[in-house]
């Protein structure tokens, strides 16, 4: 586990901050090549610096104690309404028969049998980008090896109707009409639906998008849909843009065909192998639960704690 993501960052700062004044203590009045620089910490400087090492003293318990003693949560508030918009996301999906699985943490709640952590900041879906579909249409992707082909047609024959989106601006007015308010951050392929405020402390839904790929595929950029069609036979990777999955790319049998399940209350879709794809995202210890620091710091911040 990366030691950022255990660790009291208001700790870490104090050490910091304090190595500074200390340093510059020493070498004000002392000969040789560093009081030059020391003497470029005047006093403003000295006042900001002592009054952050001060505040990062006063922030390592407060943050030590929301981390032990309430595991970071957010308020309970928070987590209703992120229920809510995951049940809303559900629904959404289903209506327009837009092949959705559970990802991330969303996952792991999945197969531990629960809700949502307590601390959690939203919920996980992942779907294929748009404008892959059509190279995937004789895929076996939906439950018991069905293909998307005929919901493609039937889609591209009626676009107002319910049913799979076309391009990702067709995929965002589908959300947008289902009540969502959307951020698309095409940086991450990722798409963050909203209930009624936008912004990083308010609950959503993320919705990442996966591409088709071959083997072997090592650029960074978004891929260009494939101009024929993938066989069952010789089945592409799965691939996306965003760096916060570890286990990417994906084979295509870790994913597809779907499996049916059971969250929220709400039927759902799991990828073919959803404990291979936790194992790669979150090691050994995925059947664990855990909470993070780093966690503790989003939340903080953010004032999820008191929405």
């Amino acid at each position: 586990m990366h030691p950022i993501i255990t660790f009291n960052p208001f700790l870490l700062a104090a050490f910091i901050f304090g190595a500074i004044l200390l340093w510059r203590y020493r070498y004000i009045s002392k000969p040789g090549p560093w009081r030059q620089y020391a003497e470029q910490l005047g006093d403003r400087s000295l006042t900001i610096l002592s009054a952050l090492l001060l505040l990062s003293i006063l922030l390592t318990p407060i943050f030590e104690i929301y981390y032990i003693g309430y595991s970071c949560r957010v308020s309970q508030r928070y987590e209703n309404e992120n229920i809510f918009l995951a049940r809303r996301m559900i629904a959404l999906l289903s209506i327009h028969r837009i092949p959705a699985w559970l990802d991330f943490a969303s996952l792991l709640n999945q197969i531990r049998d629960q809700t949502l952590n307590a601390w959690e900041q939203d919920a996980d879906f992942s779907i294929i980008h748009p404008d892959h579909q059509q190279s995937l249409r004789n895929m076996p992707m939906l439950y018991g090896g069905g293909t998307i082909g005929p919901l493609l047609d039937a889609s591209k024959a009626n676009p107002n109707a319910p049913g799979l989106a076309l391009s990702i601006d067709h995929l965002i007015k589908k959300l947008e009409d289902g009540g969502f308010k959307v951020r698309f951050l095409p940086e991450r392929q990722l798409i963050q639906c909203y209930g009624r405020t936008v912004g990083s402390g308010s609950p959503h839904v993320d919705l990442w998008l996966w591409s088709a790929v071959a083997h072997g595929h090592s650029s960074s950029s978004l891929p260009a849909p494939s101009p024929t069609l993938w066989s069952p036979d010789s089945p592409p990777m799965l691939w996306t843009k965003s760096i916060d999955f570890k286990f990417n790319p994906r084979s295509w049998q870790t994913t597809f065909p779907l499996a049916p399940a059971k969250w929220l209350g709400a039927d759902v879709a799991l990828p073919n192998e959803p404990h291979v794809i936790a194992r790669g995202e979150y090691g050994n210890t995925y059947m664990q639960i855990l909470v993070f620091r780093a966690d503790c710091f989003h939340n903080l911040f953010q004032l999820r704690w008191m929405y």
